[in-house]
Formats: C-alpha cells, sequence, structure tokens
C-alpha cells in the first residue's frame, strides 16, 4: 500500500485489516505480526493473519485495540465494528441492520455513491418490478399508474422514490424531455455491488410474494406447484445447472413473444427437507 486506507472504501473489513497493517508494517520496518498481536494483548503470534485468512473472526476488543494502535477516530472505529456484523454475522437480520446502519453515514456513502441504490434494488421488490414494467408498450410515466398498476399496489411515494432511484442507477433511461425511453439493459450487472445476504433478501420477498399470490391472484393467472423427490446429494450440481438452463430457456421464450403487456414473476426453489447425510458436494 502506497497510502494509508480509509475504513470508509471498504465492505470487507478483513481487506481493510490486510491493507492497513500491511501499510503500517512498510513505514515501521520493527512491525510484524507477532509483534501486532503482543501489543494488543494476544498471545498468539498469528493472530491477525487468521483474521485476515478468514479463520476467525475479530473480537470487539480486538478492533478497539486496532483502532488505538493505529489511530482510528472514533467515527472508523464505528465503521470498522459495523463492517465486523456486517462481515460476521450469520443472522440475516443483524447483516441487514448493519447495511442500513452504513447506508445512513454520510461520509460512507460519500465514498460508495450507490450502495443505497443497489441496496434498495434488491431489497425492495418493486424496484425490479417498476424496471420491468417500464419495457411494456403501455408503459405510463407516471408514479400514480405505477402504484396502482403493480400488485400488490405501493404508494405513489414509493413510486416517485424507485423512478429516481433507477434513474440514479442507470437502469431506467430517460429522453431529452425528461420522459422515460426505456430500461437501458436487458440484464441488470452491478459489477460485484451486490453482497449476497442483500440478494437472498430479494428472494425471501419474492419467495412470500409467491405464497401470498394463492389467496391474491386467480387461478387462471397463476401457477403453483411442486414436487418432492429423493436426490443423490452429489447430483445436486448438475441439477442446478439443469435448473438454470430451464430458466434460460425460459426467458428466450418469453422474449420470443411480441407486444407483452403484463409482468409476472417466476420463482424456482430446490432445497432439502430431509438431513443431507454427505456435505461434499
Amino acid at each position: 500500500m502506497e497510502k494509508l486506507p480509509q475504513i470508509y472504501d471498504y465492505r470487507d473489513y478483513r481487506a481493510f485489516l490486510k491493507d492497513l497493517i500491511d501499510y503500517k508494517m512498510s513505514v515501521e520496518k520493527r512491525l510484524s505480526f507477532r509483534r501486532l498481536s503482543n501489543l494488543t494483548g494476544y498471545t498468539t503470534p498469528n493472530h491477525y493473519q487468521k483474521i485476515i485468512s478468514n479463520q476467525k473472526n475479530m473480537s470487539p476488543r480486538g478492533a478497539r485495540e486496532i483502532a488505538k494502535l493505529f489511530n482510528l477516530n472514533p467515527a472508523e472505529l464505528k465503521i470498522l465494528l459495523l463492517l465486523m456484523k456486517y462481515n460476521d454475522s450469520k443472522k440475516h437480520d443483524v447483516k441487514i441492520n448493519a447495511l442500513k446502519k452504513l447506508i445512513k453515514n454520510q461520509k460512507y456513502r460519500l465514498h460508495n455513491p450507490n450502495v443505497e441504490e443497489v441496496y434498495k434494488y434488491y431489497s425492495q421488490w418493486y424496484y425490479v418490478a417498476i424496471r420491468e414494467l417500464s419495457l411494456l408498450d403501455d408503459f405510463q410515466d407516471d408514479p400514480q399508474w405505477i402504484a396502482k398498476t403493480l400488485i400488490p399496489n405501493i404508494s405513489v411515494a414509493e413510486a416517485v422514490q424507485a423512478l429516481l432511484d433507477l434513474t440514479k442507477l442507470g437502469i431506467i433511461k430517460r429522453g431529452v424531455d425528461g420522459k422515460i425511453v426505456s430500461a437501458v439493459q436487458q440484464h441488470i450487472d452491478f459489477r460485484g455491488e451486490v453482497p449476497s445476504h442483500t440478494i437472498a433478501n430479494y428472494h425471501k420477498n419474492m419467495i412470500n410474494m409467491g405464497r401470498e399470490s394463492i389467496d391474491r391472484i386467480n387461478r387462471d393467472e397463476r401457477d403453483i406447484t411442486s414436487v418432492t423427490l429423493p436426490i443423490p446429494i452429489d447430483k445436486i450440481s448438475e441439477l442446478k445447472s439443469y435448473i438454470k438452463d430451464i430458466q434460460n430457456n425460459f426467458r428466450e421464450k418469453v422474449h420470443s413473444y411480441n407486444s407483452p403487456d403484463s409482468i409476472f414473476q417466476l420463482n424456482m426453489q430446490l432445497f432439502p427437507i430431509s438431513v443431507v447425510k454427505n456435505k461434499n458436494i
């Protein structure tokens, strides 16, 4: 590292810790991992190497010791502690809460300009729906029309904010007159910007909507099916690829139709309902 790393530039505290230690070692030749452990009160000489390599998590005490040793201010320590929860917690709700707090931090948002909009895109089901809605021939660039067209309905304020965020992300494009032209691309790719738990949150929302559609949507406008099967665990990878092929074929079939007039959601889930005896998939 040629310059001191800033915690606000990171979404993985281990990457920050590695860069911070590398930088300090480059300017303080006597500093080593063994000495670093001793200075922060740990007897294991490779304590921080294990954290960086994801063999163990850093404790709040360890974070405070690092902050004290490397002169991180209270605001930077707060971000470090939030990133630790965000990266290390096994609980989905804890991760989401940590991310929300990171997003609320003005300096963190400044260093990660799209993080809030990307989070919203996958956290609020109607962001994706509005993006697809904009592809319809009869689409109306009107928050009231959008709000009442989606099922379930959303508020006009939610539609307004979604349009602003989708435009900021470049997902929908406006012409010189300010009106929406179309979605910019058929496939959305944020190039690694989307955390896995954010995608998981999106899937949870869509699975819940599928469940609710049983009561909300007429049977002739939906298809809800399931099948329970015995499967060799070593064939899961092959079957996941097969499901991906089904999705791609379904997408190609849909894209071959002219003048789509409605937005549908296709969910596919494959999961065990008995103990997996061999986990070496």
